[in-house]
Formats: structure tokens, C-alpha cells, sequence
């Protein structure tokens, strides 16, 4: 359970990146 927060956390976090670049 817990890695897969941490898994969508990641996610997030990458997406952002993308979408700021």
C-alpha cells in the first residue's frame, strides 16, 4: 500500500516536471 502511494507520488511528480518543461 504504502509503495504504491509512493509510486503515485513519483508520478505526480514526473508529470509535473513534463508539463513544466
Amino acid at each position: 500500500m504504502i509503495l504504491n502511494g509512493h509510486q503515485m507520488i513519483v508520478n505526480n511528480l514526473c508529470r509535473e516536471m513534463l508539463l513544466n518543461v
